[in-house]
Formats: structure tokens, sequence, C-alpha cells
């Protein structure tokens, strides 16, 4: 049979072995919540960043503006072209010379 210190001595290995896994899981864990928080800090922008985005997305939704515009007008009016004889637009294949 064994004697008091020798199961003491094997519980307390035991213990010893459980706080060795709980402090690499506590480790783990903690540089997985670091790596969060690095994450939440990158994702938090600063004020002038987010003037800069909205500018940037007037100026997109303008120039969506104005190439709608032309395309509108190439599509009613037809295309525009410059040759010898003057100015104008062809329309359905044909060459429509503008008066001037």
């Amino acid at each position: 049979m064994r004697t008091r210190s020798s199961r003491q001595t094997q519980r307390n290995q035991s213990l010893l072995s459980l706080l060795i896994t709980y402090g690499k899981l506590l480790r783990s864990v903690l540089s997985v919540v670091k790596c969060i928080q690095e994450r939440v800090v990158l994702a938090v922008r600063s004020e002038d960043e987010i003037e800069k985005i909205l500018k940037d997305r007037e100026k997109k939704k303008f120039w969506k503006d104005q190439c709608s515009d032309l395309r509108h007008d190439r599509r009613t009016k037809g295309v525009k072209f410059y040759d010898a004889k003057g100015t104008g637009r062809i329309v359905k294949g044909k060459k429509i010379y503008r008066d001037s």
C-alpha cells in the first residue's frame, strides 16, 4: 500500500500538471483577446478618414451621373464626329451634319 506522503505527492503532481495546462490555455485565450483588440482598434476610424471616404463617395456619384448623362445623350442624339466637311452626329449609321 501507498503511504500518505506518496498519495500527497501524486495529488500535488496532478494539481501541478492541471495548473500548467490551465496556464497554457489562459495564455492562448489572452493572445486571442489581444488580437481581437488590435483588430477593433484598426476598425475604428478617425473623423478625417471618414470625411475622406464620404468625399470620395460624392466624387464617384458625381462622375457616375456625368457618365450617365453622356450615355443618354449619345443614345438619343447619336455619336459626335468631326471630319473635313464639318461636325455632326451619327444617327442610325448615317452622318447628320450640324447646321452652322
